[in-house]
């Protein structure tokens, strides 16, 4: 019997939107001491089953439930952005934040949204590139885009992809209990025919704190051989089939990150549900990859489905396999 909880999944290699790892690097610096609040509630024990932010919990049609509404899913479609956007809203507006490119998004954008340079936010670390910056530099990014903790943020790539899954992720990371994926990203936002614009962001910067840290959501590579024989963690490899087949970390599961998506947009509620019915919502879920952009798609589909306890290897295999004597399967 293995020693982590094993599921039956069907695996397809699917070219969608690329496989190439975002590594984006940044300054090989270490990572803040954990002195850090968490959430403004003091450092949380990633050892322990931890809800992974406010925001993620309920049933889908549950969204309001405080002052901003606090939307209990992490995905949004169009038109609710739209509607909460609205001047005649009674909700706070949220930030639209766009995850494409500089030009990209000076070419055309959301109504009101935000740009944000995505690189800014990895970095190497102990040797491993790609990994999430240190705090101070994502507090220097967010702070670029103008962002406060308190905004509920919906962010969106061209489609619902790697790179805004990703920065979706990071907010959740710093902290953020309201960050949300524009499913489908701009192609549905055009396609709806809602409000876009052009030009560059021209807003002022923000201070935003370097102090805020949510480490219910990551784990790293300690973390994770420490926890190999733990039946109560289920690991995730969101890799190809080819990838996994050619070594894996022992008992991770193969469900590819592709099988996620359909056209841009993630599949609907119920096929996620299928594929993910056999990992049961009490575990400790680890989602990993190569350097963690396509775990990212992952961790997000979980959180959608309403599994509590979800986290990010932003190492993986890139991390584990540094030490020859850590085991492969």
């Amino acid at each position: 019997m293995p020693c982590l909880r094993l599921v039956l999944a069907t695996s397809t290699i699917v070219a969608l939107l690329g496989c190439e790892e975002d590594a984006d690097a940044g300054p090989g610096v270490a990572q803040q001491a954990c002195s850090l609040r968490v959430c403004d509630a003091g450092i949380v024990d990633s050892s322990k089953p931890q809800t992974p932010f406010d925001s993620a919990i309920g049933d889908a049609g549950d969204r309001d439930a405080g002052p901003l509404g606090r939307p209990r899913d992490i995905l949004w479609q169009p038109d609710e952005l739209s509607t909460r956007l609205d001047a005649n809203a009674t909700d706070p507006r949220p930030v639209p934040l766009d995850a494409r490119s500089g030009p990209t998004f000076e070419a055309t954008h959301v109504a009101s949204a935000r740009s944000l340079d995505t690189s800014l936010l990895r970095a190497e670390v102990d040797g491993v590139a790609g990994q999430v910056a240190p705090l101070d530099v994502l507090a220097e990014a967010f702070g670029r885009a103008g962002l406060s903790p308190d905004d509920a943020i919906v962010v969106y790539g061209q489609q619902s992809d790697l790179a805004s899954a990703r920065l979706v992720w990071t907010l959740a990371y710093a902290g953020h209990e309201r960050v949300h994926l524009l499913d489908g990203g701009f192609d549905a936002w055009q396609a709806s025919d809602l409000p876009a614009e052009a030009g560059a962001m021209d807003l002022p910067t923000s201070d935003y704190p370097d102090d805020r840290v949510n480490a219910r959501v990551r784990v790293d590579t300690q973390w994770v051989q420490a926890h190999l024989d733990d039946p109560d963690v289920v690991l995730i490899d969101a890799r190809s089939q080819a990838e996994y087949d050619a070594g894996h970390v022992p008992g991770a599961l193969p469900l590819p990150w592709q099988d996620n998506v359909d056209a841009g947009r993630l599949r609907p509620r119920a096929e996620l549900e299928a594929r993910h019915a056999d990992i049961p919502t009490d575990a400790t879920v680890v989602a990993y990859c190569q350097t963690g952009s396509r775990a990212s798609m992952s961790w997000l589909v979980l959180v959608h489905l309403g599994y509590p306890d979800v986290r990010l290897y932003d190492g993986s295999m890139a991390a584990w396999t540094q030490d020859a004597s850590r085991p492969l399967e």
